[in-house]
């Protein structure tokens, strides 16, 4: 599996981090110790206050395909766009500085790409709890890998109908020119949290075929207190995102495959948008109205949507007992 010959591709891995010193050392010695070694390493310090930024300026010092930036703090996206701006990869991919990959991660997904011809490939992710440690070392079994459209994949990742395929970044491969064709370059939306969802439906959008690998190579580390677990006002960035895909697919016939996907998350973003909503603070009372109207409008046409999700189907159910009993209930899960 070494990848030793000059005319393998270069690929960047981009790693933004912010305060993450903690998980930053686990993170890099994963990405170091890829099996594919023609690697260029970003690390982008996004104003880390915990010594995150030395530490990685100390990696740099003991691999020379890491490269350090430090700037101030302005969130993953800006952080992100600012390695993609230098990135020398033919490749490109992306990893969370509190995550862990398989050591052939970067190897299956260029396989991958090979194999079928795809502009990207993605992998199967998988979550740990903060306190334990995970099996990114362990053998995978070579196989065959499956070749999807741009529309069925999209499909699958609004879905969320097939396991660890999602709109995270992370865990996939991308060649650099789907960032930079076009007029200007394809670039993360600055200051979303949801950063990701708005920028993946483009993205695949210009690929012509997009594989899969049918094996867990990318490992998050699910923290209680993070972004990603707790409430913030910058949550309700999903809706604006899904509000505009959903605008967009219902007015233009060639994103119209895209409307009862894209309605179904849409659906289930308010749903989780109710039960992550501190209860009676009416500083987001009108963030819940919000999730509300798009609960009410959509329960009937997605609760008869044979590819909605078991659990979205159930909440849809419970909706109809009406918002506070919802909201209640929800807040228990």
């Amino acid at each position: 599996m070494e990848g030793k010959a000059v005319s393998e591709p270069l690929v960047t891995v981009i790693v933004p981090l912010y305060n993450v010193r903690a998980y930053l050392g686990r993170c890099l010695e994963a990405i170091v110790s890829q099996s594919y070694r023609k690697l260029e390493i970003i690390l982008v310090d996004d104003g880390s206050s915990d010594g995150s930024g030395e530490l990685a300026d100390e990696w740099r010092s003991r691999d020379a395909r890491i490269k350090v930036l430090h700037k101030s703090n302005s969130g993953p996206s800006d952080a992100r766009n600012a390695a993609l701006d230098i990135a020398a990869g033919e490749l490109i991919t992306f990893v969370d500085s509190d995550d862990v990959v398989h050591r052939d991660m970067v190897w299956h997904l260029l396989t991958a790409l090979r194999e079928t011809g795809a502009e990207a490939s993605i992998g199967r992710m998988s979550v740990f709890e903060d306190e334990r440690d995970c099996d990114c070392v362990r053998s995978l079994q070579p196989h065959s890998h499956e070749a999807k459209t741009p529309e069925e994949a999209l499909v699958a990742m609004l879905y969320q109908e097939e396991r660890g395929f999602n709109h995270s970044p992370c865990g996939r491969l991308f060649k650099a020119s789907l960032f930079n064709a076009g007029a200007s370059p394809l670039r993360f939306p600055a200051g979303k949290i949801y950063e990701d969802l708005a920028i993946i439906i483009e993205l695949m959008e210009r690929c012509d075929r997009i594989a899969t690998c049918d094996e867990v190579l990318y490992y998050y580390r699910h923290r209680s207190g993070s972004i990603t677990t707790t409430f913030v006002p910058q949550r309700s960035d999903v809706l604006d995102v899904l509000e505009r895909f959903e605008r967009l697919s219902s007015g233009d016939e060639r994103h119209r495959y895209l409307l009862r996907p894209v309605r179904a998350r849409l659906l289930s973003a308010s749903f989780n948008m109710l039960r992550l909503v501190p209860r009676g603070d009416s500083r987001y009372d009108a963030l819940v109205e919000r999730s509300w109207r798009h609960i009410v409008r959509l329960r009937g046409e997605c609760l008869s949507d044979g590819h909605m999700r078991l659990r979205n189907k159930a909440a849809v159910a419970l909706s109809y007992s009406g918002r506070k009993i919802t909201q209640r209930i929800l807040s228990y899960f």
